[in-house]
């Protein structure tokens, strides 16, 4: 049983592919990218509208583990995997037909676009994303 409770089909474009005819290495980080805005749009928030924050991105990690190809259809699948005060955790793994390809991760934050400084996770998103998450 899959642990993740979203994901998100992508199929590998001409522009994604490098030097090497396979994925580039950036491009994983992009499809982390779209699904994480999936995920959100789906709770009814965005990366520059979380109840009046943004989402900022402070560190991300991606372990290669199979390439990708021009053509592969992939999914993309994310969650939220930890949850502290000001600080969440966006958990990635892209796979095609059944092989994970992909792992990663992106910890991140909301800013208050006024003050420029991080600040606590509001309320109603913690419980939207605990809500759909099914954490207690």
């Amino acid at each position: 049983m899959n642990p993740f409770p979203f994901f998100i089909d992508l199929n590998v474009r001409v522009g994604d592919l490098n030097y090497g005819n396979h994925v580039g290495h950036q491009h994983f980080f992009l499809y982390f990218h779209e699904v994480r805005l999936a995920y959100l749009n789906q709770l009814g928030f965005s990366e520059s509208d979380i109840q009046g924050l943004s989402l900022v991105v402070a560190e991300a990690h991606c372990r290669y583990r199979h390439e990708l190809l021009l053509g592969d259809q992939i999914r993309v699948f994310c969650r939220i995997s930890e949850i502290k005060a000001k600080v969440f955790i966006f958990e990635y793994q892209i796979t095609r037909h059944e092989t994970v390809c992909a792992t990663g991760t992106t910890t991140c934050l909301c800013l208050d676009p006024r003050r420029k400084r991080a600040v606590s996770l509001p309320a109603d998103f913690l419980e939207a994303v605990q809500r759909f998450e099914q954490i207690r």
